[in-house]
This record gives C-alpha cells, structure tokens and sequence, in this order.
C-alpha cells in the first residue's frame, strides 16, 4: 500500500486553526467541525477516497475546488503531493502547480557549452510532469540564489494567491534543511497570515534529511495513482 501524509491544517482565517485527528490508512478523520463551510478539504477527501476508489459523480461534492501545490523546484509538488495532485484532477477539480525557482544564475544543462538556460530544461520537465498529474504549471521568476522572504517577494506571492483565490494551498513542511524550501513555506504563511480565505496545508520531502520534525496528522492511499505519480517524477 502507497500512503502519502499532509501536516495540520490552518482554515479559512489564520487567526482560527484547526487540526486532524488520529490518523487512519483510508479516510481523514476530524474533530468536531466537519460541518462549517471551509472545512472543503475534509469533504473534499471523503469524496475521492472510499477503500481506494473514486465514488461515483453522482456522490461526489458538488462543488470543484482551486487547489495551489506550491513548491521550492520542480520535483518538490511531484515528490511530496503527486499522488494527492493526481486525485484531485481526477475528481474534477482545479490543481495549480507553482515553483517558486527553476534556476541559479546564468547555469545551463547540461553544463560544460552548448546547454540550454537550466529555466528551459526545469521548466520543460515540471511542465511534462502536470500533464501527466493533471495540473497547470506557474513559475516564478526567481533563481535559487536570490529566493528570499524579502518584502518584494512576500508581496508578489501573496498578490499571485490573492488574484487566483485558491481553496487551498499545500505547501512544504517549514523546518526544513533546504533554504529554498524554508522560504517558500514562509512567504506561504506570510501570505496566509495577511489574508487568510483558505486552508493550509503542509507535506514532507525526504523526511529526517530536509524535511525536519514532521509527525503527519492525515494519511491518504494513493495506491490508485502511484503510478501515475511515479511517470511524473520521471518526467
């Protein structure tokens, strides 16, 4: 069995916080809230995931969600969220896949002459990978070096969130080896913690060597799409 697990959640208002309960293997289980009107994620998954399948569309929740997956690098969504990002899109709702940086500098791949701009080659690959997951790619301007939580680049990502009103945000666990990863967490809570309206989530890349202290609340199955997410990691 594939399992994938997601840290607490923030909803709706940053200044209310909500968190899973103990975990189970096949559906997400709540404290008391289930029912308020921004718990979308919690309904969401109790649409897509019934013993591995997908329920028919005349069960499924009506309303389609707009789900960010906002990563470090290309690979981080796919690695950490893909099977999460490949069940969304296959039940119908709206996945954006965002990299916060493709590049460092003027590097070219493969390196050593006659490359191409590393931007091209990441930007192709993580491109192939959302087809195959279902997802839209976005990509922000930013070079690995120069990725800080500056004011600037608070502004942008929290006006970008702003602008496509998301329902959710998955993003990357915050204690985190890799700067890059620390930094698009924490213009992501920045963001949140200025104008809130939807829910937050975090998931773990290469556990215990960068993604650091992370003890999931929720797990889901994705055997369905395990190899779907694999395709895209290989893109």
């Amino acid at each position: 069995m594939h399992m994938k697990s997601l840290r607490k959640v923030f909803h709706g208002s940053p200044h209310s916080k909500t968190s899973f309960g103990p975990n189970a293997k096949k559906q997400w289980l709540f404290h008391g809230s289930l029912l308020r009107r921004w718990i979308l994620f919690g309904v969401l998954m109790l649409t897509i995931v019934a013993e591995g399948t997908i329920l028919p569309a005349a069960e499924a929740q009506q309303k389609k969600l707009r789900i960010v997956v906002l990563g470090g690098h290309p690979d981080d969504p796919e690695l950490g969220a893909g099977g999460l990002i490949a069940m969304l899109s296959q039940s119908g709702h709206e996945v954006i896949v965002a990299y916060a940086t493709s590049f460092r500098g003027d590097r070219q791949l493969p390196r050593g002459g006659n490359g191409e701009p590393e931007a091209a080659v990441r930007q192709r690959e993580a491109t192939a990978a959302c087809k195959v997951l279902g997802a839209t790619p976005k990509f922000f301007p930013y070079a690995h070096e120069k990725l800080e939580a500056t004011p600037e680049t608070i502004e942008a990502i929290a006006n970008w969130l702003n602008a496509i009103k998301p329902d959710i945000v998955v993003t990357h666990w915050p204690l985190d080896t890799h700067p890059n990863h620390h930094v698009i967490s924490s213009l992501v809570w920045r963001s949140y913690h200025r104008q809130g309206g939807w829910n937050l989530y975090f998931f773990e890349v290469l556990t215990d060597q960068q993604s650091l202290g992370f003890k999931p609340h929720s797990y889901l199955d994705i055997a369905r799409v395990h190899s779907v997410k694999k395709r895209a990691c290989y893109c």
